[in-house]
């Protein structure tokens, strides 16, 4: 037993070496799509860009286009403003190797945490 839970710290003790050896992608990556927040106006109410979670690949609306649900918190951004305002967007790939922005949502006053959406 003693020689298994060894065996396990020593794996997660060296994951950290193992992520910051970095990724290199294989020679046949291509990069589909990249959203830049700067200067669109979806994002012109904050003052700082956080990244906090994206969630890709989901079919919220069964028309076979798949979405990207994420949300911004300008209080993660180094020197963003605490507190500060959050959002969540909804993205939709066009078909065409692209994304149209659907709709958001941007808390009304600065704050730490979105407000219940339920």
């Amino acid at each position: 037993m003693l020689n298994k839970l060894m065996t396990i710290l020593l794996i997660l003790s060296l994951q950290p070496t193992f992520a910051t050896s970095g990724y290199n992608a294989a020679g046949d990556f291509s990069l589909d799509y990249s959203l830049n927040a700067h200067g669109d106006a979806n994002f012109s109410t904050f003052t700082a860009l956080g990244a906090q979670s994206v969630l890709a690949g989901m079919d919220f609306d069964g028309d076979s286009l798949y979405e990207i649900l994420f949300s911004i918190d300008e209080t993660l951004a180094p020197g963003g403003p605490d507190p500060g305002y959050l959002g969540v967007y909804l993205y939709e790939a066009d078909g065409n190797g692209g994304y149209n922005h659907v709709w958001h949502f941007i808390t009304p006053d600065p704050g730490n945490s979105l407000p219940g959406l339920f």
